[in-house]
């Protein structure tokens, strides 16, 4: 049996608070996903949203994004499944 590698310590509070939801993630990277969300909702960084400018893919109307044909600047399409 492998033996389950210990999650990457973050900051202490973020790492006892999460601790309590550690049974909720059957791998280790969605648990350090978990912790790095809370960690994000608790920074002091003044925009936690993506900016407006990012979606520059040339959807043609607001419904195009909503359908899943924005392109995205990085160069990926997301599609509904």
């Amino acid at each position: 049996m492998v033996e389950r590698r210990q999650p990457k310590p973050t900051v202490d509070f973020i790492d006892e608070y999460c601790q309590h939801y550690r049974n909720l993630f059957s791998d280790v990277r969605g648990f350090e996903a978990f912790k790095y969300l809370h960690m994000g909702m608790i920074s002091d960084i003044k925009r936690k949203t993506l900016p407006a400018s990012l979606p520059s893919g040339g959807a043609e109307s607001h419904s195009d994004t909503l359908r899943g044909k924005q392109s995205y600047a990085v160069g990926f399409t997301l599609t509904p499944k």
